[in-house]
């Protein structure tokens, strides 16, 4: 049970406060991801290119933190290559659903159950790709040592603090 949680809750944290921004950040066509392209808006948070550039940034820097051995570094960019050839095979198929969405709402007659359909497709859809980050992420976590996950989920506390309280 302890070693379940010991696992989850980094996970969970790592998915709250990276999945935003990816979310933010994706399907912007756009792929930016050198630390020089980072810029800083008015209120001092990074504004990232597009398509995981958010996540993949934080990875690098959690990866860093964490002093990965060789084998964890290669598992790390095994990790990050999965992730894009993920997001990119999404690419297009959200732009096909933007383009759908956008030709229902112009008609000039609204099909409500067509659009709610779309729309419970695309909640699906996500939920199929939060699935397969997490099972993904939770891969790699997996193969971090004790003292490594206790870094991780120390610094993701002090993250969510900072940001909360």
């Amino acid at each position: 049970m302890k070693k379940t949680l010991f696992i989850a809750i980094p996970l969970g944290l790592l998915l709250i406060f990276g999945g935003i921004q990816v979310v933010h950040s994706y399907g912007s066509g756009k792929s930016v991801t050198d630390e020089a392209s980072v810029v800083h808006n008015a209120f001092g948070a990074h504004r990232f290119g597009g398509r995981g550039d958010f996540l993949f940034y934080r990875l690098d820097r959690i990866g860093k933190r964490l002093h990965l051995t060789s084998e964890q570094k290669s598992d790390l960019e095994a990790l990050k290559s999965d992730l894009q050839t993920i997001m990119d095979d999404r690419f297009e198929e959200r732009q096909q659903f933007r383009k759908s969405l956008s030709e229902q709402l112009t008609k000039e007659q609204l099909d409500t159950r067509a659009v709610t359909s779309m729309l419970h497709s695309q909640i699906d859809d996500r939920a199929r790709f939060s699935h397969q980050l997490i099972d993904r992420v939770g891969e790699f976590l997996g193969r971090l040592t004790p003292e490594q996950r206790k870094e991780l989920s120390d610094t993701m506390l002090k993250r969510s603090e900072e940001r909360w309280y």
